[in-house]
């Protein structure tokens, strides 16, 4: 096979990868949410505060993702 096995895509292995992405951004949203509700009273706070805590949680999942990737392109 020519080029990084992560590029040829099934349909079937396709579509059970994008419905556990469902399931990280509900975990995402959801983590934020009470994380930032057990921190905070104020709503306004809660939502700010929840949305920080989302796009880092999302920066630290995308860079996983990168490096596991990286590592299956290597082997």
């Amino acid at each position: 096979m020519i080029g990084p096995s992560f590029l040829v895509c099934e349909p079937l292995i396709c579509a059970a990868w994008v419905s556990d992405l469902w399931y990280a951004s509900w975990l995402i949203v959801v983590v934020s949410l009470v994380w930032s509700a057990t921190r905070f009273e104020p709503m306004p706070r809660i939502f700010r505060y929840s949305l920080r805590c989302a796009v880092k949680m999302v920066i630290v999942l995308l860079a996983a993702l990168i490096v596991l990737l990286l590592m299956d392109w290597m082997t």
